[in-house]
């Protein structure tokens, strides 16, 4: 079948499904635009992604023809686009949208009495909030907001009449634009070449990549607070329903319920609620003959920070899906034989057999973009219908834990947290108390004298009192974390969490916090905090900093934490490394974590993706990168780092960079982690306590006792090569058996910068095998040449949260 013929295909099918979707009435359809009369094609229609002026232009017209929706610009992306959600409900809704969002508002509160929540719930409308397109590459989540949009708007049947009635829809129909237009337009360009499925080569918006779903207690990206503020400030929604892909593969979606451990501050009634959505949703896809839906595997509740997770900490229903991406990528349709799917999932279930939590597996088959969109708009179905089935509960639930919230602050464990405004770093207490204060945690300011223990605070501290409804939001940002010891079997292998295991902010942003655990008499008023500026007191040498065409996180997170600084730099690519001549422009050039594969190597003409989607994305039409966007920095532009150090620059590998470096320059130094099973010892993301020699130019304005967060990161053993005279290139065959130097200070030009601390280093999260890293090198510099190379084994910028081990980065950087 040719492609003409396959869309052809498409179409007729989208306009059958349709048809059988859409047998209720159609109230005003005539008057009401259909997507693909704006696009010109169907959602989902193979090889079509509609971009974000389309889906605007789209909703933009569904607002004109129709009283039931109400557009709101929500603020700038970073690339300068405008954000906007659509507010989807009745007519009658509509006009009073305001007098229903003061009764959620009050519900919220957590202070009116009982009787009065049971009266605002009866005549409260629930709001529900749903977006799409956070990770831009997981394209179907944008493609399918017009569909459920015009499908909440238009129908008239007596299911979707209910819905209108009792819920009040906050749809996000693009809540990352800036990434979906990046990867539209990356697709669209190679459509009918051979790099049509091409992985992308920059990230998908302008700093963090998918990072972006990683953002949501600090507050770092201007998307994240133009959405929390929706969130915690003027909607506050009951049920927030975040779309993604994929799903396990080969199942066709995960929902509800998420795996183990939970979190314990997340409110138990907010892990029933989610729960019982997951049992409507799969309901909904079973009546509706959708199969392939999986429940309790890889998605765990520990993790504060994502777009579903961090609003459980405030008492909210979170809802993650992930439907099963495209078997070739993007737009194209792909298929998989029966006999080519897994025997079973990782965990060992069977992925063929039906199974408790995969009672009916997917067969195989043809998969297209139109079918990830309609799993979405079922699971969209289900929200909604859950929504408006238990509407006054879900209102009066949502009360009660607001209301409890206040209580438990009220009894202690803590009263309060007390922020000193004498700080080590200022800057850093105000980041704190501002991503606190975006995710509508209530902040207090002393009156008068405060005494907490035997210390003494005037007039003018900072209060964090327990007793606030989003006290679990709080709770879990100020206090360790203590990750379970999990394994996939006895004595196996850790069972990796989902993301992060510890991230405690006073602990990573170095700020000084006194838990109150005493009942306080505070005079205080509120205080509205806002952000600080952002600047260095050093003065910076000309710095390069090296972006791989293989996406980098990282590597965003450094652009936007040089941005935020006021750091001036240049992006250099492969080719601008190979090109030479690197110390006539720049002083620093920085390597941030990266494998030294992908910064030698980097995309291979014709390779298949790596990594968690290689078994689904690979499988049907193999991608071919474009040539220009191929090999990495390559033996040439290694060696023109090489000269650049010689000549008396400064290389700063970050991470995993710093195992390039070390591999490429044979220095006197090597990973003690490199090779170790991941049963001995497991880092996926914790604060440990770092020992530092503040007396160095690398360390300068650091506390001798500081935090790295560590994830997967670097621990090292340094040796004294004493290198002949001429030029210093260290040789792996010459090394010595000389005792490794692992004690702060300065060792004949080579520097031990920081170690991890020699007994228990972890402070929050889950560290298996402590024993490795216990008082060896977290971070080097050391001579080479004319110039340094500094060995960062940990990031010290990550996710722009770790302020207190900022200045190793910076110092770094310093004008020679």
């Amino acid at each position: 079948m040719s492609r003409a013929q396959i869309c052809v295909s498409v179409l007729l099918l989208c306009a059958t499904v349709f048809a059988a979707d859409s047998k209720p009435r159609q109230s005003k359809s005539a008057a009401i635009p259909t997507p693909d009369s704006v696009f010109g094609f169907a959602p989902g229609a193979d090889f079509h992604l509609a971009d974000y002026a389309q889906i605007t232009k789209y909703f933009q017209a569904l607002a004109a023809a129709s009283p039931r929706v109400r557009l709101q610009q929500i603020g700038k992306t970073g690339y300068g686009r405008d954000m906007f959600v659509a507010i989807i409900s009745s007519e009658d809704n509509i006009r009073n949208l305001d007098r229903y969002v003061s009764y959620v508002k009050q519900l919220a509160s957590g202070t009116i009495d009982e009787q009065t929540a049971r009266q605002l719930s009866q005549q409260g409308k629930v709001i529900v909030w749903i977006d799409g397109g956070l990770h831009a590459t997981e394209v179907a989540g944008a493609q399918q907001s017009p569909l459920i949009a015009y499908r909440v708007v238009s129908e008239d049947s007596d299911e979707m009449r209910r819905i209108r009635n009792d819920v009040i829809l906050v749809l996000c129909p693009v809540i990352n634009p800036d990434g979906l237009d990046i990867v539209a337009h990356w697709y669209a360009k190679n459509i009918n070449t051979p790099y049509e499925t091409a992985p992308n080569i920059e990230l998908w918006n302008r700093y963090v990549g998918h990072d972006n779903n990683r953002d949501w207690y600090s507050f770092n990206q201007i998307e994240s607070r133009n959405i929390a503020h929706l969130l915690y400030y003027e909607y506050l929604p009951q049920i927030v329903y975040n779309q993604h892909q994929t799903a396990p593969y080969p199942a066709r979606i995960i929902v509800p319920p998420y795996d183990d451990p939970m979190n314990p501050n997340i409110p138990p009634e907010v892990m029933r609620g989610v729960n019982l959505v997951g049992s409507a949703m799969a309901f909904r896809f079973a009546n509706e003959h959708k199969s392939g839906v999986i429940s309790h595997m890889s998605f765990d509740t520990w993790w504060n920070g994502g777009m579903r997770t961090a609003p459980y900490f405030h008492n909210m229903i979170g809802i993650l899906t992930e439907t099963a991406g495209f078997l070739s990528g993007y737009a194209s349709p792909g298929y998989a034989s029966p006999d080519s799917l897994p025997k079973n999932f990782p965990n060992g279930v069977s992925a063929r057999e039906p199974s408790t939590f995969y009672p009916d597996p997917w067969k195989g088959g043809w998969w297209r973009l139109r079918d990830s969109v309609e799993y979405m708009v079922t699971g969209d179905m289900a929200v909604l219908d859950v929504a408006s089935r238990r509407k006054d509960q879900w209102l009066f639930d949502f009360w009660r834990m607001n209301h409890e919230q206040i209580d438990l602050g009220k009894k202690g464990g803590p009263y309060a947290y007390v922020v000193p405004r004498d700080q080590h770093d200022p800057t850093a207490m105000g980041d704190m108390l501002f991503s606190l204060q975006t995710g509508g945690v209530q902040i207090q300011e002393t009156t008068g004298l405060l005494t907490v223990g035997e210390r003494t605070f005037p007039a003018g501290t900072i209060v964090l009192p327990a007793s606030q409804p989003y006290r679990p939001f709080l709770m879990d940002l100020m206090e360790p974390q203590h990750y379970p010891d999990l394994r996939v079997s006895p004595g196996g292998p850790p069972k990796r969490p989902y993301d992060m295991t510890g991230w405690t902010l006073p602990l990573q942003m170095g700020v000084d916090v006194v838990r109150a655990d005493t009942s306080l008499e505070i005079a205080a008023k509120p205080l509205s905090v806002t952000e600080p500026e952002h600047h260095l007191s050093g003065e910076i040498g000309r710095v390069g900093l090296y972006v791989s065409w293989v996406a980098d996180m990282d590597a965003g997170w450094t652009q936007w934490l040089f941005d935020r600084y006021g750091i001036h730099y240049d992006v250099l690519h492969d080719a601008d490394l190979r090109r030479g001549d690197l110390h006539s422009k720049y002083d620093a050039i920085v390597l941030p974590d990266q494998s030294p594969n992908a910064i030698l190597h980097g995309w291979q003409p014709g390779s298949p993706p790596s990594g968690p989607f290689a078994s689904e994305f690979g499988r049907s039409l193999p991608p071919e990168q474009r040539p220009e966007y191929s090999g990495g920095v390559g033996l040439e532009g290694a060696l023109a780092l090489e000269k650049f150090v010689e000549d008396g620059g400064r290389l700063v590998a970050l991470g995993g960079a710093s195992d390039f470096a070390i591999q490429q320059f044979g220095l006197p130094a090597r990973n003690l982690l490199s090779g170790v099973s991941s049963s001995a010892f497991y880092g996926p993301g914790s604060l440990v306590r770092i020992d530092v020699d503040p007396n160095l130019p690398e360390t300068k304005g650091m506390q001798p006792k500081s935090v790295a967060f560590f994830v997967d990161s670097d621990a090292f053993q340094l040796w004294d090569p004493k290198p002949p005279a001429g030029p210093l290139r260290y040789e792996a065959e010459d090394k010595p058996k000389a005792d490794p130097m692992q004690q702060l200070g300065d060792h004949d030009g080579i520097r031990v910068l920081a170690t991890y601390a020699k007994s228990k280093p972890l402070l929050s999260g889950w560290l298996l095998g402590e024993d490795h890293i216990t008082g060896k090198v977290a971070a080097a510099s050391l001579p080479f040449g004319k110039g340094r190379i500094v060995l960062i084994g940990f990031r010290c910028q990550f996710r722009g949260q770790s302020e207190n081990t900022y200045p190793l980065l910076f110092n770094s950087l310093a004008k020679p």
